[in-house]
């Protein structure tokens, strides 16, 4: 591999993540404005069901704390599969560690480095500095 193709390899997969991370992004954005009027009755009827069992209100919060939590992991996770499909399509990983180049690395560090960032194993020929 060369600094070249480690420097375009990169771009790519900062270009292509950042837009299907926003896309995906923003996809949730618009499904959870038309799901909103639904769900805001269904979590008032909830929030009374948890009041009529539990009185004391820290309690109440903490099991609605849980409620949001389960609810938006799986949308966290939605915006991070984008990203690793990205780098697994069009990212570079080091030939000694196996470890992606593109997406866990600092990548100005590499360029001045020539190494890989978790196994410091070489990664570009000693011509092409």
């Amino acid at each position: 591999m060369t600094r070249g193709q480690f420097l375009q390899a990169s771009r790519r997969v900062n270009l292509y993540g950042n837009l299907l991370v926003g896309l995906v992004g923003f996809s949730l954005i618009i499904l959870g404005l038309l799901v909103s009027p639904w769900s805001d009755p269904v979590l008032q009827g909830l929030g009374q069901w948890v009041r009529s069992h539990f009185q004391e209100e820290g309690t109440v919060g903490l099991i609605g704390g849980l409620v949001i939590a389960v609810a938006f992991a799986p949308l966290v996770l939605l915006l991070v599969l984008p990203a690793l499909w990205v780098d697994r399509r069009f990212g570079l990983r080091c030939p000694r560690c196996g470890r992606s180049l593109t997406l866990r690395c600092r990548h100005d560090e590499v360029l001045r480095t020539g190494k890989c960032c978790h196994c410091q194993g070489t990664l570009f020929e000693q011509d092409d500095q």
